[in-house]
């Protein structure tokens, strides 16, 4: 009896470091193991805009989840839609909701920004106006600014996606 225990405890050591060795070996040596000391992809952003200037701080980013002025929906809100909006252009272990980017979108949105009195209006009035212009470039650090603030652990954006992990996203997400 005593030596069939012994034989269960070896084989179950001996799984144990079989699946902790592969899941080191994955975690490292994929994208999963990513994290905000890798390098972000090139961006266009101002390096004296506020994308830039929200990226350096050390403050504590809280978006106001009061309503907005003329009825608008919460800062939380918009920030979370804006996030929801990266997620088609970034590389994230994990990405929480999404958005499909449209013209129509950016412009409401954009309006709805210009129009507010949200805390971080400039930021969003930065990432949205590239946009409309159809660079894409902040988007990497446009998300981290809003994924920092929601205490992210995990997804941190690690770069943009390629045009064809774009289609896909979209094909898996909107179509």
């Amino acid at each position: 009896m005593k030596k069939e225990i012994k034989i269960a405890v070896t084989v179950f050591l001996i799984l144990f470091a079989v699946v902790l060795a592969g899941g080191i070996f994955y975690f490292v040596y994929t994208d999963y193991g990513k994290t905000e000391n890798n390098t972000p992809a090139e961006s266009t952003v101002d390096p004296d805009g506020e994308i830039q200037r929200l990226l350096d701080t050390d403050e504590n980013i809280e978006f106001s989840d009061e309503a907005g002025k003329n009825g608008a929906q919460s800062e939380q809100k918009f920030a979370d839609d804006l996030h929801k909006m990266t997620h088609q252009k970034v590389k994230a272990e994990v990405k929480w909701g999404s958005l499909e980017i449209t013209d129509e979108r950016i412009n409401n949105m954009l309006k709805t920004a210009q129009d507010s009195d949200y805390q971080y209006k400039d930021f969003y009035i930065e990432s949205l106006t590239a946009w409309q212009e159809g660079d894409f470039s902040n988007a990497v650090q446009v998300h981290n600014v809003i994924w920092r603030s929601q205490d992210g652990s995990i997804g941190i954006a690690t770069d943009l996606l390629s045009e064809d992990e774009e289609m896909a996203y979209r094909a898996k997400h909107f179509d």
